[in-house]
């Protein structure tokens, strides 16, 4: 949350200068006028300064007040799914009030830097209206790359994933706010050499690209916007495959929707349910009896939800994967019965021969350092004639990948090498339609009663699902700072596109002008924040590489390249080409 938010309020701060910057060019004869009558350089400063604190503070307190009332109105449905009471006021108030005042005194300073500016100007240049002529694009990209290369550095020494500590957490935190200002200062860069580029361009094209680097005050802070935002969405489409790309530490959705597990009070323990990691005796060995009012019992939940679809899965007592280097849970081995091969289609004649653990978790079969106990001795170096050490492992993609599901099973080889005894641990109980909240709880109250204990569907999304997510939530926060951001670049051109229209520029030349701004800043920042992710990401995982990025989001990254310029294009094309008023007249600004 608080990467988001210093991410969030960089954003709001380069698209705040920008408006801060038109908003400057605009009031500058009036800001030459109270040079002339004897107000000094200081005294400019203080008026945009002061309208920036009054409209960051009118804006922060907007921003906190809507945010509020969403919170208000979606708690009562957060307590319907968690279950439990939720006290709506009980929110961490400081770091709300740290987060305006950071918004407000960010809003103040992007007042102040076009002022700075306006302050060098001479007071005739201000009175007649001319720009500031634009700052040397090296002045800043210098830094800027300086600043990419020092969170380059940070990130390569914060020791990868899974590093703790507080040198590890300043590091990281160091890097990655080093990264971001620099993919900052460097845009500018950018925009030079863009327009440097376009000269041989058709002529709409060379007048959008001239326009860009010559309000480089407004369309570098435009550009960095964009950049952040598509830095953001792209660290955490890698970071998010980085975290699934873990298949001893595993993560991810644990069942489908149309499915739940009841577990015996030994299945319970194994799964983790309960804090018991060695049931007691009666438990692991359930007398007949209770095994058979169980297996009544879940045959009578599986008619109840309409379906016979009910498949049994045994566990030897106290087997669980674990690492030797702290013994971490890997997972609870279930035993590879014929139903359950023959449940997900897997013949015999797959199984490799001296196997001893089937998985679907890709990069299980290579992780080191993994052991086996055979009974309930959970320790990190479990005496040879007790332990399976580095067991075999053999990765089959028909085995189910949800973290309840039997994704790692153990082979009849080890069942009959070991001498161990399967007993009953869950029924996998699938129906033909999504289980309903009600169905749920039904499930629940029936299992209780016998003892027993299930699970359903939870929270935890896929990663395709959070790869959407981020680049939905990336485009469209990119395409709407180029709907903002547009329009002041354009704005300051308006009297270039008057002098355009009233030597005969048609429609076609208006729209083609907006839209290869549009198109240029939306392709620029997809390229820098892409790249600068990309490189933050490698410097931070330099010897994690093959394992942590080993899955590239390809189709993410092609619409966060491509579509997302495409209809930064389309919307200037469509949006853009109406005659500007007042063609033969300076508007009054």
């Amino acid at each position: 949350m608080l990467v988001l938010a210093v991410f969030g309020l960089l954003v709001a701060g380069m698209i705040a200068a920008a408006g801060f910057a038109v908003l400057a060019q605009r009031r500058l004869r009036a800001l030459g006028m109270i040079s002339a009558l004897g107000a000094t350089d200081r005294h400019v400063r203080l008026v945009m300064a002061a309208g920036g604190a009054v409209t960051g503070t009118v804006a922060t307190l907007a921003g906190a007040g809507a945010g509020l009332l969403l919170w208000f109105g979606y708690a009562p449905h957060l307590q319907a799914s968690a279950g439990h009471r939720i006290d709506e006021l009980n929110l961490p108030w400081w770091v709300i009030a740290v987060v305006m005042a950071f918004a407000i005194v960010t809003a103040t300073r992007a007042a102040r830097r076009p002022a700075r500016a306006i302050t060098r100007l001479p007071v005739a240049a201000a009175l007649a209206g001319r720009a500031p002529r634009p700052r040397p694009a090296r002045r800043t990209a210098i830094p800027g790359l300086v600043l990419l290369a020092a969170g380059a550095c940070l990130l390569a020494y914060a020791g990868g994933w899974g590093a703790a500590g507080l040198t590890a957490t300043v590091h990281l935190l160091g890097g990655l706010a080093a990264v971001a200002l620099g993919s900052v200062l460097a845009g500018p860069l950018a925009i030079s050499v863009l327009a440097v580029l376009g000269k041989r361009a058709p002529v709409a094209v060379r007048l959008a690209l001239r326009d860009l680097a010559r309000y480089r005050a407004r369309s570098g802070a435009a550009l960095s916007a964009i950049s952040v935002t598509v830095l953001l969405a792209v660290l955490v489409c890698v970071l998010a495959a980085a975290r699934y790309s873990n298949a001893v530490d595993y993560f991810g959705p644990n069942l489908p929707a149309n499915q739940v597990v009841i577990y015996t009070p030994a299945g319970a323990a194994s799964a983790g349910l309960t804090h018991d990691l060695c049931a007691s005796p009666d438990e692991q060995h359930p007398a007949p009896a209770a095994l058979h009012r169980y297996q009544a019992g879940v045959n009578a939940i599986a008619a109840a939800l309409g379906t016979s679809n009910v498949l049994p899965l045994e566990t030897a007592t106290g087997l669980l994967l674990q690492t030797t280097d702290g013994g971490t849970d890997v997972g609870q081995p279930y035993v590879a019965t014929p139903a359950l091969l023959a449940r997900y289609g897997i013949k015999a004649s797959q199984v490799q021969s001296g196997t001893t653990l089937l998985t679907s978790r890709i990069g299980l079969a290579g992780a080191p350092a993994l052991q086996l106990p055979l009974g309930c001795t959970f320790s990190n170096a479990c005496p040879p004639a007790s332990c399976i050490a580095s067991p075999s492992i053999q990765t089959l993609s028909g085995l189910p990948a949800g973290q309840a599901d039997p994704n790692l099973v153990l082979t009849a080889y080890a069942v009959s090498k070991y001498h161990l005894h399967p007993s009953p641990a869950a029924w996998l109980i699938q129906t033909p339609q999504p289980l309903t909240a009600v169905q749920v709880n039904g499930v629940r109250q029936r299992a209780q009663a016998l003892g027993l204990a299930i699970q359903t569907k939870n929270d935890n999304p896929s990663l395709s699902q959070l790869d959407a997510w981020a680049t939905e939530a990336g485009i469209a926060l990119a395409l709407g700072v180029l709907a903002l951001t547009v329009g002041l670049v354009r704005s300051e051109s308006a009297a270039d596109l008057r002098i355009l229209t009233a030597t005969g520029a048609t429609a076609r030349t208006r729209r083609a002008i907006t839209a290869t701004t549009a198109a240029a800043l939306g392709a620029l920042g997809a390229l820098t924040g892409t790249a600068i992710a990309y490189l933050a990401a490698l410097a931070y995982f330099r010897s994690q590489l093959s394992e942590r990025l080993n899955h590239v989001p390809a189709l993410d990254l092609v619409l966060v390249l491509i579509a997302l310029p495409a209809i930064a294009a389309a919307g200037g094309w469509l949006l853009a080409g109406r005659e500007p008023s007042g063609i033969t007249r300076q508007p009054l600004e």
